[in-house]
């Protein structure tokens, strides 16, 4: 990458930006799930999408499970407490970003 480039790339996102516009991009990124991984439970303070590339898991958000598998798109809205696990057997490969 250009070293005019780096000067432009975004590490972390103030909410403080928010003021200025309606939609900033929080984060965005890949997350390689080894089998039984999980994250939360979590409430965060954005709106977050992921797309199932590889991979089944459960996703629960406020107490409501979903089964989620390959090909399949899910989000999380802000404010709402959510979990979510790859299956035992099977690795996933999550790519997502947050709003």
């Amino acid at each position: 990458m250009s070293k005019f480039l780096l000067n432009y790339t975004d590490t972390y996102t103030d909410f403080y930006n928010k003021v200025i516009s309606d939609f900033i991009l929080y984060n965005c990124g890949v997350e390689y799930c080894n089998p039984g991984w999980s994250y939360g439970p979590k409430r965060r303070e954005y709106h977050f999408i992921h797309f199932v590339k590889e991979g089944k898991g459960t996703l629960t958000i406020e107490g409501h499970t979903f089964h989620i598998h390959k090909n399949q798109c899910f989000i999380v809205p802000a404010g709402e407490v959510s979990l979510y696990a790859a299956d035992k057997k099977v690795h996933g490969n999550i790519p997502g970003l947050a709003f």
